[in-house]
C-alpha cells in the first residue's frame, strides 16, 4: 500500500468457490496470496495516519539490523519494513506492533546486495505513516539513524 497507491488490494465476496475448489486455494496460496497483507485503512473510524518511526540501520558481516522507535508506541498496531536488493522489485515484512528490530541479510540468495530499506507505522485502523526509506551507501555500513 505504502509505495503503491494505485494498488490497494482485492475483496472476495463469495469465499464458498475458495473454499470448494482445492486447485484455486492452492494456486493463490502460491501465487498472490503467498505473503501477508494489510488490512485496508477504515476512514470512517480514524484518518489521521501515524507519524512514521525514528529508524537506525547497522550494518554487520552478513546482516543488516534495522531497529526503530516511535513517540506514540500505544497507538501502532503493525509496522511494515521495505527493502530492495539491487536490480529487483521492492519487497517486505509485515510486524507486530512488539517488534522493535529486523534483520536483512546484505546479500540476497542471487548475489545482489541491498540498496534500500523504508519502514511505516500502521495503526490499528489501517491508516499508514509516510514511507520513510534510506538509500544504503555502498561501502561498510556504521549506525545511520533517519
Amino acid at each position: 500500500r505504502g509505495i503503491l497507491q494505485d494498488n490497494p488490494g482485492t475483496v472476495h465476496w463469495n469465499i464458498g468457490t475458495l473454499i470448494n475448489n482445492k486447485a484455486l486455494t492452492q494456486a493463490l496460496h502460491q501465487g498472490p496470496y503467498n505473503k501477508d497483507a494489510l488490512v485496508p485503512p477504515s476512514p470512517w473510524l480514524d484518518n489521521k495516519a501515524p507519524q512514521p518511526p525514528r529508524v537506525t540501520v547497522d550494518g554487520e558481516s552478513v546482516e543488516i539490523r534495522v531497529s526503530w522507535t516511535h513517540p506514540e508506541e500505544h497507538d501502532i498496531f503493525k509496522w511494515v519494513i521495505y527493502y530492495r536488493y539491487k536490480e529487483g522489485d521492492w519487497d517486505y515484512k509485515i510486524l507486530s506492533s512488539a517488534s522493535r528490530f529486523a534483520n536483512l541479510a546484505q546479500v540476497n540468495n542471487i548475489g545482489k546486495e541491498i540498496e534500500v530499506i523504508g519502514i511505516t507505522a500502521v495503526d490499528r485502523t489501517g491508516n499508514q505513516s509516510s514511507f520513510k526509506y534510506l538509500e544504503l551507501p555502498t561501502k561498510e555500513l556504521n549506525e545511520i539513524t533517519f
